[in-house]
Formats: C-alpha cells, structure tokens, sequence
C-alpha cells in the first residue's frame, strides 16, 4: 500500500509538470513502476499502472485549472459575513475582513476574505454580522522576474455599498470561539496581542511590518506560523494532560487502554482546533502527521516517523496536486524531512553526552544533552531550508542559527504554554485573567525583543536568489545523505553539485547596460545594470494608497524581483521626483535593501517624503546626494548625463520653480554606441526647454516615455529630436482618463515600433552589449505577448 501511494504522488507531480516534462514524466513513472513491480509481483501490475495513470492526469488537470483565470462573477452581489478586523487610513479608505463569509449565497471558498471600501465614515465592529453589496474582482498579477510568475490572480471584495450591521447572518462555531479569543487578546498590548493573534488563530494580519520584517531576518518567520512546531506542541500536550487525566479514573485505568483514550481526545481537540484557526497549508499538512502519529497509539500500532512523514507528504500530493510545487510545501517537509532522518545524528549526540566520564553530574549531563540536541536540530533544519529560502523569498539570515538557539526555546518553553494557558483562562475567568495579563506580555514581549534587537544587528537577511530547481535538488542530497549510510557520499555529492551550479548561475555576467522596467502598475521601478556591476534603481513605484500598500508592492514586487536578478544591493538609488507612484515605495524599499547611495531631484528633496527618505538612509550608513544638469561623466562604466531639471530648480526662498512633473530628473546613459534615454514624468515644458538647448544630446535608441504614455508628454517636436526606436512605456493601459493615452501611444507608432508597455508586456529587459548590440526582450518567462528582438550595432 505504501509502495502505490508513494507511486500515485510522484506521479501527480510529474503530471503537474507535463506541459514542460512530458517524456521524463512518462520514463520516470515507468521506471518507478518496473523497480515497484520486481518487489510486489505481477498481480499488483494492473492497480498500481492505473494508480500511476490516474496519478499523471490528476497533476496534469490541476496544474491546468490553476493557470486558467478564475471565473468572472457579473455586477455585484450580494455578501454577508462577521467582521473579523478592520483597518482603516486616511481619507475613510477601509479594508474589512469578514469571516463564514458568503457572496451571492455561496460560501467563499476560503476562511477570510477581505472587503475593499473607498470611503466609510466608520468601520464596522468586529464581530458584528453585516451585508453588503460588492463586485467579486481578480487582483491584478504583476509580471516581473519571481519564482511564483504565471500563477493565477487570487479574489477579492470591491464593495459598492455601506455595510449594513446586525442582520442575523449565521456564525459557525468554529469562528464564534475565534471572536471571543481575539476580544480578550485586544485587552493585551497591541504589538502582543498581534503575536498572539498569529501563533494562537494563525491570523498575521495585524503584525506591524517592523515585526514580520524582524522575524523575516532573523530566520526566525517560522515562529509565526501555525505548522509542525505548534502543533507537535499542542497536540502532545493535549495528549498528556488527558492521559495524567485518565490515570486519574480507576475503571478507565483498570481497563489498561489510558493512552488510546487519550490520543483519540487529543486528536478530536486537535482538529477541532485546525477548524478555530485560520489554517494554511502547513498547518493541515501538520495535523495529517499528527492524526497519523497519534492514530497509531490509538490502534496500539509501532509508530514509525519515517513512515508517517512519507504518507503525510504522498496524501498531501494526492490531494493537492500542486502542492509539492509550492514553496510551503517544500520548506515544510525538507524542514520535517531533516529532523526525522536526522534522528540517528541525534541519538549519536545523547550517546556521546552519556559515555561514562565525561559529565559526573546528572543535572550537567541533562542540560547538555538538552543543549546539544537544540544545536544539532538547528543546524539541520538551517540547512534543509536556507538554500529553500534563497530560490523562493531571496532571504537567506546565517545569524537565524544562534537566534532561533534563543528563540526556539522561549517560543516553546514560554510563550505558547503561557499564551494558551491564558487564553483559556480568559474564557473562564476573565476577571482572574485580567489581573495576570503582565505574564503573557511579559514573555511576548521577551521574545519580540530579542527577535527585533537580533534583527538590527543582523541587518537585511536579502540575497541573491538562487535557482529553484538546484534548491530542491541541493536539499534531495541532503535528505539523501542523512536517509541511509550508503546514500551518504552520493547524496552529499549531489547538494555540493547543486550548490556549485547555483554559485555559478550567480556568477557576474560579460559587461553590459541592463535597464529592466518592471511591472509596478502605475509607476516607475526601473533598474539599471551598470557594465562594472554596479546597480542603480530609478525610482521604487507606490500606490495611491500609501502606507501598507507600499510595503506589499516592496515585499511582494520589488524585493523578489530584485534577488531574482541576482541582486541583494543597490549601489545607488535614484527619485526622481515625490509624485507617490515614483518615491511611494522607497522608503520601505531601503528597509529590505542596503543602498549605497541616495541621489534626489532638489526640489523631492524639500518634500516631506524626501526628507524622511533622506533621513533613513542616512541612518542606514548611506549617503544623500542633491543632482541636476550636469556635464557627461563616466560612472561605473557607463557615460551617465543629468539633463534636467536645472541648477536653478529652487528659488531663493526654498520653493521649486517648477510644477511637480517638470520638477522631475531626466538623465541619458550611453554605452558602446548606444544612448539610453529615461525621462521620468517630465511634460511638455521641460521637454520644450530640453530640445531648445540642444536637440542632438537627446538623440537616443531607447526612450522610457514619459510620464507614463500620458498626453501632457511625448511632444512631436520631443520625439523627433529623441528618434527613439525603441519605446517603453511604465504603466497600465486601458484604464481612461490614466495614462498611456491612445493618441500618445500612436505617436509612438508612427516611429515604426510597436511601444513596449510594462502593464501589458511585463516587465521590459533592454540589453546593450560591449559590441553595441541592442536587446530588448521581456524580463518575465511568464509573459507571451511580445517577441524578442535585437538591433545590430550601429
């Protein structure tokens, strides 16, 4: 039986890679079967190829419903659900999570979903139950350099109607018991109470960026979530609190059965409590090995960690077809994987702790062995994951290991017995619980400390992506090499292999000017390449939302397509001006990313933004510099040219000359033959001035329109003097009266080109090499809208 299922998973995971691996996906499964048979017998031929069979068409219709777009859903419907939190910021824009929600009478499919309001006067309470009319709407799916490019757009609540309260909608129970322990955490600090939301509900909404970012670089994220580690925590204390319990009654301690009582209680409390929580897929994959590890207690069966593991990972594929592509997945049981072929490495450690002689003191040799084995799982999981962590999310924090030495033990020893123990306390006793609220905060607030103090030792745990094939191939020689002795050499041959590949596939490319337009929406996020190596970002985008809306665009967007591009530093980063689609996402970029140096347009400069830009990058150990025309130089290989705005940008008395736009940097870079020229949001003005003082210097082969394609832009006059043929527009087209604008775009045209337009092509690479050849090509492999070409040398 263990034999098929292991089977069907891996052919479930070959059929979900069939669009690109058909004939290997059909050999290995082959193969597998072949090798399976010679052990089973032929009886077992026929149900064991229709499992394999059956195993590759289920991965192959899933990995095709996933990549298809949802459907759409026509005008608005009606939604009912309960308030779960709401959050709202200047201007009475609101989001507002609701719970057991239902959209045109149907359950969402999901726990949570998240309505999006324009403008409330008040946000609705947390717990009452509401209706409201809204449009079901597919988030918009940037296409950029990352691992997770081509996957289908997740759903959300554009509301069209003030919520209407207390209509009686139905509240299950799972989520009845939820309210009520997030309602006695509100009484806690609001930095704790978030904590505790987290690794109690599994809710993560509400940790302020500084905390995530803390745990992010401190490899210490894991903390956060409800997986292995809770709920191996949960359920074996749940397990010996009802065996203690049941020794306790004679009859049932007569009968000789105490721990099959209490493994099936726990089981029952365990699952119900996945239903409490919001569960992700690490925490369902959890309570399988649970349910598996406990069942076998219940069964009075021999429980074997290897085996539960393997049928835990093979359900999970079975079941989701998708999910051993997932970077949860992966993480989870190379994590899992590490820690339970790894038990020999740890028996060897308690058996040199225990040789006669070496600690006379019992006390000396239990604290020891309780040492050494944390050093010993640590390393192993640092291991499993780290190179994991690197192909997926770019992070990589090599100080996690001493960190998680301290933060393990005080998240298992403190803060979830004590955060449990009070949550339940408040249930029952909320008046007792209310005077002892000092201790959950008091270890909380231990923890937080350590982690955040960790983390501004540490710095940024942001690093050059690695491939995530050679990741998942590096962690097979891994889990290899600890699965069986004779597997030792090979499998550490095969992740040192992996890590050789993955190094080179860092290694620096031939010189080269790179300028890659990503796909920030609205707005510029353009990186430059320099030919020396060095790195310059112009501009970091933003949203017209502002505040957490600009760190998603930077945790989600930039950072991950920078690490993919092999970038962990800036040398330099550049903005142009403090319209918010250009400065918005800066400030949270220079968080997650060192910047050597901050170049500002004088008057960005005397904004409110630019001040606080300037001023945290000084903090970091950057440096800020003021730029406006200027002469050509030579920087980092490449003839960079500031063409605008002039010395004279600011008046004497401190105010900018110019109108927000035309207050914009506008630079040209050129390098073997070949002009590149990037104008921000610069209008017709300043293009007009531009031009008068010398159309030959704007002479260029690639332009970065201006101001998104908008038609205050992009004159005739401009354009003839520029030539450009090739044009890049950063924005979204479609969306009237926003720019690009169509009688803009058919300028761009007439010069004989097709506009390359990031919100519609992706992310737009443009290469020139030492020879003066000119690429452009997409910088996303998820995108098919457009070929690649290439220019000659001129």
């Amino acid at each position: 039986m263990l034999i098929t299922l292991s089977l069907t998973a891996i052919a479930v995971v070959l059929g979900a890679l069939l669009d690109a691996l058909a004939v290997p996906a059909l050999l290995a499964v082959a193969a597998g079967a072949v090798a399976a048979l010679s052990r089973v017998g032929a009886l077992r031929a026929v149900p064991l190829a229709l499992a394999c069979g059956a195993g590759i068409v289920h991965g192959y219709e899933a990995r095709q419903a996933e990549q298809a777009p949802p459907p759409p859903v026509a005008g608005s419907v009606p939604v009912e659900g309960v308030v779960w939190a709401a959050w709202c910021e200047d201007g009475g824009r609101c989001r507002v999570a609701l719970a057991d929600a239902r959209v045109g009478g149907a359950p969402w499919p999901r726990k949570r979903v998240t309505a999006y309001f324009h403008h409330l006067e008040a946000p609705p309470r947390v717990g009452q139950a509401v209706r409201l009319s809204a449009e079901v709407r597919s988030s918009r799916a940037a296409d950029n350099p990352s691992p997770f490019a081509g996957r289908a757009p997740g759903r959300y609540l554009h509301a069209v109607s003030v919520p209407e309260a207390d209509v009686g909608a139905e509240v299950a129970w799972s989520t009845a018991i939820a309210l009520a322990v997030r309602e006695r955490l509100d009484a806690l600090d609001p930095d704790v109470a978030a904590l505790f939301r987290a690794v109690v509900l599994g809710d993560r909404l509400e940790l302020s960026p500084s905390t995530r970012w803390a745990f992010q670089d401190t490899g210490t994220a894991h903390l956060l979530a409800i997986s292995g580690l809770h709920l191996a925590l949960v359920g074996f204390g749940l397990y010996r609190l009802l065996l203690a319990l049941a020794l306790l009654w004679p009859r049932l301690a007569q009968a000789g059965r105490p721990p099959a009582v209490a493994a099936a209680g726990a089981l029952v409390l365990l699952w119900g409590f996945g239903e409490i929580i919001a569960p992700s897929d690490a925490t369902r994959r959890a309570l399988v090995f649970m349910t598996l590890h406990l069942g076998a207690v219940v069964l009075a069966r021999a429980s074997s960690a290897r085996r539960a593991l393997l049928v835990a990972a093979a359900l999970a594929v079975v079941v989701d077809p998708l999910a051993a592509l997932r970077p949860s997945f992966q993480l989870s049981f190379a994590a899992a994987g590490s820690l339970v072929l790894g038990a020999p490495a740890m028996a060897a450690v308690r058996a040199w702790v225990a040789e006669p002689g070496r600690f006379e003191r019992a006390g000396t040799r239990r604290v020891v062995t309780w040492a050494a084995l944390l050093v010993t799982i640590n390393l192993l999981t640092f291991v499993a994951t780290a190179p994991l962590a690197a192909a997926w999310f770019g992070q990589i924090a090599p100080h996690g290991l001493w960190v998680n030495l301290l933060a393990v033990p005080l998240m298992t020893i403190l803060v979830l017995p004590i955060g449990f123990a009070w949550v339940a306390l408040s249930l029952a006793l909320p008046g007792v619980a209310a005077l002892v609220g000092v201790v959950p905060e008091a270890a909380a607030s231990l923890l937080l400390g350590l982690v955040r103090e960790a983390a501004a030792l540490g710095g940024p745990a942001t690093t050059a992506a690695w491939p995530v094939g050679l990741a998942v191939l590096a962690v097979v020689g891994l889990l290899a090499s600890l699965a069986h002795r004779r597997l030792r050499m090979l499998g550490a041959a095969v992740m040192a292999l992996a890590i050789a590949l993955a190094l080179m596939a860092r290694a620096p490319a031939p010189p080269a000017l790179r300028l890659t337009a990503l796909d920030v929406g609205h707005g510029d996020a353009l990186v430059v390449e320099l030919p020396d190596g060095g790195v310059m970002m112009v501009d970091a985008g933003g949203t017209w939302q502002g505040g957490e809306a600009d760190r998603r665009l930077v945790d989600r967007i930039l950072v991950p397509a920078l690490t993919q591009m092999g970038i962990s530093r800036l040398d330099v980063l550049l903005v142009t001006h403090d319209d918010r689609d250009h400065i918005g996402g800066a400030l949270p970029l220079v968080e997650r990313v060192g910047v050597g140096e901050l170049w500002l347009a004088p008057c960005a400069a005397r904004t409110r933004r630019g001040k606080a830009l300037a001023a945290r990058v000084l903090a970091r150990g950057g440096r800020v510099r003021l730029v406006h025309a200027h002469p050509p130089i030579v920087y980092r290989g490449a003839e960079l040219e500031i063409l605008w705005p002039r010395l004279s940008a600011l008046r004497p008395d401190g105010r900018c000359r110019y109108g927000p736009n035309d207050a914009s940097v506008a630079m040209s870079l050129g390098y073997a033959g070949r002009r590149l020229l990037l104008t921000a949001d610069i209008e017709a003005d300043a293009e007009a001035s531009l031009v008068a003082e010398g159309a030959a210097r704007l002479r260029a082969d690639v332009l970065k329109a201006a101001h998104h394609g908008s038609k205050t832009s992009s004159t005739q006059a401009f354009l003839s003097a520029v030539k450009p043929q090739v044009v890049v527009v950063s924005g979204l087209p479609g969306r009237l009266p926003m720019p690009p604008h169509p009688s803009v775009l058919d300028r761009f045209r007439a010069l004989g080109r097709e506009p390359w337009i990031t919100g519609r092509d992706g992310s737009v690479a443009v290469t020139v090499d030492a020879r003066g050849t000119l690429t452009v090509r997409r910088a996303s492999e998820a995108s098919k809208s457009r070929s690649e070409g290439s220019l000659r040398p001129p």
